[in-house]
């Protein structure tokens, strides 16, 4: 499942069996700050309401959190959906 509009900058998360990665679009695109997020690193992922519409928040097993704004509400529900599904 993919959509656009992360972190404020522009881009796709992706979900995969195991791992959600984001792929920055324009000017920083192959320099992302970080890109992967493996299931086994990650303490939760969630789907909520922001300033900019919808968010969802990856929250890492060390407690860092990353942020991605400007999510469509239908897609974040899903990909948090489908993200439980795989992760449980």
């Amino acid at each position: 499942m993919k959509f656009i509009n992360a972190q404020m900058i522009p881009g796709i998360l992706t979900l995969y069996n195991d791992k959600i990665t984001f792929k920055a679009k324009g000017i920083i695109e192959n320099h992302e700050i970080k890109s992967l997020f493996p299931f086994n690193e990650l303490q939760s992922v969630k789907f909520g309401l922001s300033l900019t519409p919808f968010r969802i928040t990856i929250m890492e097993s060390d407690g860092e959190p990353w942020l991605f704004d400007q999510v469509p509400r239908k897609d974040g529900n899903k990909f948090v959906e489908l993200y439980n599904v795989l992760h449980s």
